[in-house]
Parts: C-alpha cells; sequence; structure tokens
C-alpha cells in the first residue's frame, strides 16, 4: 500500500465483486492524494477488437495518464474528462425551451442552436 493507506494506483479488482455473467472490473487508477480512493468501476459494452481483460484494464489505466490538464494520473480516463469539458462548452450554443401541457405538466424539454455555431474546433 501507500501511505495514505489507499490501494496502489493500476490496482483492479475483477473477480468475486464483480458481476458473473458481464464483464465488468473496478480499477483505481490514481493514488489518493487525501481521504479515501474511489474505484471506478467499468462495463465493457462490446469488445470489437477481441482484446484480453489485461489488454482492456491495461488500456484504460494508461488513458488515464493522458489528461493535458493534470501532471498525475487522474481517476477517469482523459477521453471521459474531454468529452465532458465539451459538453458543457455546446452547452453554451443551445436555448433550452420547456413544452408543457394544459395542466401544465412538462412534455419534454427542447433544445435549439443558438445562432449559428462557430465552424472551429473546441480546445479544451
Amino acid at each position: 500500500g501507500v501511505k495514505s493507506g489507499n490501494c496502489k494506483a493500476g490496482t483492479v479488482i475483477d473477480k468475486d465483486v464483480t458481476h458473473p455473467h458481464i464483464f465488468d472490473f473496478f480499477m483505481y487508477s490514481h493514488p489518493g492524494m487525501k481521504g479515501t480512493s474511489n474505484p471506478c468501476h467499468y462495463f465493457v459494452l462490446r469488445n470489437g477488437m477481441q482484446l484480453s481483460a489485461d489488454q482492456i484494464q491495461c488500456l484504460t489505466f494508461s488513458l488515464c495518464h493522458i489528461y493535458a490538464r493534470c501532471t498525475k494520473s487522474v481517476s477517469k480516463p482523459a477521453p471521459l474528462y474531454y468529452a465532458s469539458l465539451l459538453a458543457t462548452r455546446a452547452h453554451h450554443y443551445q436555448e433550452k425551451g420547456v413544452r408543457r401541457d394544459a395542466n401544465r405538466n412538462i412534455i419534454d424539454i427542447v433544445l435549439q442552436p443558438v445562432g449559428q455555431i462557430p465552424k472551429q474546433l473546441f480546445y479544451c
């Protein structure tokens, strides 16, 4: 272990506490700096490249080391953080409207683009 008492970064749990018929695993991908570390729970929905469990777990762990905003490994793979940043930025280009029925109950929420979306790349 480490001084904090947390599991080491890269620790994978893929037996005993996982689903018996679904390919899932837990991973501690970053060292706990303060407090208790929480593992991320991963579910493999499709394995088109037919990677082994070890290969998928190593790839997942590697992706936790490439987040440009942090010099240490992070808790989730970097593409998840980038997707979240992009969704936050895209939110600013949408106008939210709520449709209600005669009793003022919400039917659905309508999102429409606000003006013209710029034709440029989003840098996170």
